[in-house]
């Protein structure tokens, strides 16, 4: 029970500052987002406190890494889009590719070594918990917005990229 209204209290702080809040802030989204997440990753793999200590540290490490990995393979997707079709560019195409593989190289790289580390401080269940958790989270949030949106009658765009 105690889950449950702590749940919808998160859902009803997410209409509220996803819905009130002007274009300007979206730090502040942010923000509630990931304290949300926290929330739910420790609910979900049912830490202790001792675990806590040792897993978030990393976890926010490889969150931040893996953020900066994206933005960079988006930038460069971004610019692939910008050359394609136009002559005189293959140069710069090749390098924008091989651009791509070794950040999806490093991205792959990071999350083995994310994982490796996390079998040190998790048991092997809240390992294979933690593997499912960032797609079923996101399609929580997801429908959380989905359904907030639709009781007040507006458009759900899901496809937005940045």
């Amino acid at each position: 029970m105690r889950r449950m209204v702590l749940l919808m209290g998160f859902v009803f702080l997410f209409a509220g500052v996803i819905f009130s809040q002007p274009p300007e802030l979206p730090e502040r989204v942010k923000k509630r987002v990931e304290t949300f997440r926290i929330w739910k990753l420790t609910e979900f793999l049912e830490l202790t406190d001792e675990q806590a200590a040792s897993f978030f540290p990393k976890y926010n490490a490889f969150r931040k890494e893996r953020e900066h990995l994206r933005e960079e393979h988006l930038a460069a997707e971004d610019s692939i889009r910008m050359l394609l079709g136009k002559k005189g560019n293959e140069d710069r195409l090749k390098s924008l590719c091989s651009r791509l593989q070794d950040n999806r190289r490093a991205a792959s790289e990071l999350e083995i070594n994310f994982f490796n580390e996390c079998s040190k401080i998790l048991t092997t269940e809240q390992q294979a918990k933690l593997m499912i958790f960032e797609e079923q989270f996101r399609r929580e949030v997801t429908d959380m917005i989905r359904n907030i949106r639709k009781r007040r009658g507006e458009p759900f765009n899901k496809g937005g990229r940045r």
